[in-house]
């Protein structure tokens, strides 16, 4: 997100991106809050509802500060996930939570994306394997 922020890109994914909102303690990891306003392009998250950073409250957080600035974003949250579940090497890794092929998101034109705001919140219950 910190590119997508800093560059200008054509779309960008935050795969469940900690410390966004938030600065981590005890570290040099800080917010990007104040460079939220210079997100360039549309914006795709994926969070899990077990993940703590971002916690499900910093999730709405970040939306509630995307929609303040018009950005034009959509989230998906899901159920039974925890941070990195697609991380195909890491046991938090969830097969289940894959996009659906031929999957789109944002504004039809760029235009469009940069003028107004336009958010899509979905949240998924996984299957748990037996």
């Amino acid at each position: 997100m910190l590119a997508a922020c800093s560059l200008n890109l054509d779309a960008a994914v935050d795969c469940y991106g900690a410390f966004v909102v938030e600065s981590r303690p005890e570290s040099t990891m800080t917010s990007i809050v104040d460079l939220l306003p210079n997100l360039s392009c549309p914006l795709l998250g994926l969070f899990g509802i077990e993940d703590q950073y971002p916690s499900p409250e910093q999730t709405v957080t970040l939306r509630e500060l995307l929609t303040k600035h018009g950005k034009d974003f959509t989230f998906h949250e899901y159920d039974g996930a925890g941070h990195a579940f697609f991380a195909v090497d890491r046991p938090s890794y969830r097969a289940e939570v894959r996009p659906k092929r031929g999957a789109r998101f944002g504004s039809s034109t760029a235009a469009t994306s940069r003028t107004r705001s336009r958010s899509t919140c979905a949240r998924t219950t996984l299957n748990e394997s037996p």
